[in-house]
């Protein structure tokens, strides 16, 4: 099958450093040919971030600000008079593409946009270009979001992008949602999870202390379920069990919370190199991922499945996914039984749930062994990139 030529547009930066949307996104055209993808991506990112290959062989740039958000105690009154003029300043900045466009012709367009800016430039390149375009969203950061800029907002841009576009989505929930909010009938899409280069299965080494591990940043959207998780480690060390919950994330997570932290048998494992986390995650007996309770942030939960979820699933180590009924990430693993889900975080059941799970060594290894075999099945780089490729060819 030959692969479509791919005109990226996208402000997540594809680093070795990647992380969340990022990384899923690098880990899933990582092995795409350099020479069929042009980048087209802010100017700032590019120079910032070492961008990896095939990412960083052909590239057009945008600029993401006409001004930057002022970052002092005149922030709250200067910004939103920023916001705006960026907001202007998307829809009438030059699109510079007609020279790389003609010289790379590409096939398709693929939009990521993480940020309203580059939802607005997705439209105008679409109007300008007129190639078949394909947009990939990983959660819901649009329909409550009130952003607009006097003739425009972001729910009519996004609405125009979703009705010329076909769909990639990180969840069927996300899709749905979608359908429903902006009265778009049976678009095409393809469901599009982080996908992993499978490793060998490596089963556990049986202990007699226990460590739980969660790997990741920790946004509102994650807190206070991992919050949670934490205070239930406590509690079982007062009832006698030799366990800790390990955080492996940037030092600010760990140093914001950091009283909570050591009051709750939680310690900070520092920042793991992704290349590297698979093997340090294997050091834990019960790797978590959480989503929040805070209905705050509901829009996120329901239809955002983490990207974490399948990098657990290539360890050999059982997964605990914790967070409210309505989780997107909850109801993947309990839907393909890649782990154990809790949907409370009253913490007596909290706590009699993870104890049992760490006292079933058994149990876990089978939970694990089954996780790993559905992501080599389903969800593993090979898997995944074939059906990119059929569902991208087929504008």
């Amino acid at each position: 099958m030959a692969l479509p030529k791919i005109l990226l547009l996208t402000e997540a930066v594809l680093s070795e450093e990647s992380v969340g949307a990022s990384r899923t996104l690098l880990n899933l055209l990582k092995e795409y040919p350099a020479e069929n993808i042009l980048l087209y991506s802010p100017t700032d990112s590019f120079k910032t971030h070492r961008y990896l290959p095939p990412f960083n062989q052909r590239n057009a740039f945008f600029n993401f600000y006409f001004l930057r958000p002022v970052r002092n105690r005149l922030g709250w009154m200067l910004n939103p008079m920023i916001k705006l003029l960026n907001f202007l300043w998307m829809e009438g900045q030059p699109i510079r593409l007609n020279k790389e466009i003609k010289k790379f012709e590409p096939d398709i367009l693929l939009s990521v946009p993480l940020f309203p800016e580059t939802m607005i430039i997705t439209r105008r390149v679409i109007h300008k270009y007129r190639l078949p375009a394909y947009l990939y969203l990983m959660d819901d950061w649009i329909t409550e979001n009130n952003d607009n800029w006097i003739f425009n907002s972001l729910k009519k841009t996004s609405k125009e992008v979703l009705r010329g576009t076909d769909w990639l989505m990180i969840s069927p929930s996300l899709r749905d949602r979608f359908i429903d909010y902006f009265s778009i009938p049976s678009p095409r899409c393809m469901i599009v999870h982080n996908p992993v280069e499978v490793k060998e299965f490596a089963p556990p080494v049986q202990k007699t202390s226990y460590t739980l591990a969660y790997a990741g940043s920790i946004w509102a959207m994650h807190k206070d379920a991992l919050q949670s998780v934490s205070r239930a480690v406590k509690e079982l060390t007062k009832r006698g069990m030799d366990v800790s919950l390990k955080l492996y994330c940037t030092e600010n997570f760990y140093l914001e919370e950091r009283n909570f932290w050591e009051e709750n048998a939680t310690i900070w494992g520092g920042l793991v190199p992704y290349t590297q986390l698979n093997e340090v995650l294997q050091e834990a007996d019960l790797l978590v991922v959480t989503t929040a309770f805070d209905l705050s942030v509901a829009h996120l939960v329901r239809t955002s499945v983490l990207t974490k979820t399948t990098d657990y699933m290539n360890t050999g180590r059982a997964m605990l996914s914790v967070g409210p009924s309505y989780s997107a990430t909850n109801r993947f693993v309990r839907e393909y039984g890649v782990g154990y889900v809790l949907d409370s975080n009253e913490l007596n059941k909290m706590t009699e749930k993870i104890g049992a799970i760490l006292l079933d060594e058994k149990g876990r290894q089978e939970q694990a062994y089954h996780a790993w075999k559905v992501l080599k099945e389903q969800f593993s780089a090979n898997v995944i990139t074939q059906q990119l490729a059929a569902f991208l060819s087929h504008a």
